[in-house]
């Protein structure tokens, strides 16, 4: 897999994701294919947390001011 570069690559593989997981949660389809749909939704998702952006932590971004001596904006 690629890495999603683009924020329409994230919302389609956010597509992508949600439909796998509704497959895998369909009672009527075959237990193997379900189990694969449940894997495959597990690495979109997975993909896709590596493709967003790293959040600061509050407490970290504060330590980081405090340590390099710059003020909030």
């Amino acid at each position: 897999m690629h890495t999603l570069a683009t924020d329409a690559c994230v919302q389609s593989a956010r597509t992508i994701e949600r439909h796998l997981r509704t497959l895998s949660d369909w009672p009527e389809l075959a237990p193997v294919l379900r189990a694969t749909c449940q894997q495959l939704s597990e690495q979109w998702t997975s993909m896709i947390e590596r493709a967003l952006p790293k959040q600061k932590n509050e407490r970290s971004a504060f330590i980081t001011r405090l340590i390099s001596g710059t003020k909030a904006l």
